[in-house]
């Protein structure tokens, strides 16, 4: 599949477990061998506060992109203290759901 950087850009980011993580703000593209390197996430709204900045993916993090999303490796590990981001994560996931349905 061919992707015009107009459409990658503002495609949302999902972890392999389906949590939402934010949206495609920038690419960074190696000259020498014209590929793109890392891929700039603006975190959603609720990780802001904790994280500073953007979020940098690796190329090699990629697990999937589609026409409209990106998903990428879960590097969020179930240890104590990532247990609140999980816990975060999931909750913004189920509100997430209910407001579908």
């Amino acid at each position: 599949m061919l992707m015009h950087d107009t459409k990658l850009k503002n495609l949302p980011v999902y972890t392999g477990s389906g949590k939402e993580i934010g949206y495609i703000e920038n690419i960074v593209i190696e000259t020498e061998s014209q590929s793109i390197l890392n891929y700039i996430i603006k975190p959603a709204t609720f990780l802001r506060g904790l994280t500073k900045g953007s979020l940098i993916i690796n190329r090699g993090q990629i697990i999937d992109i589609t026409a409209k999303k990106i998903i990428v490796q879960d590097n969020f590990p179930n240890t104590a203290s990532f247990a609140r981001v999980n816990k975060i994560l999931d909750k913004e996931k189920l509100i997430a759901l209910t407001k579908e349905h």
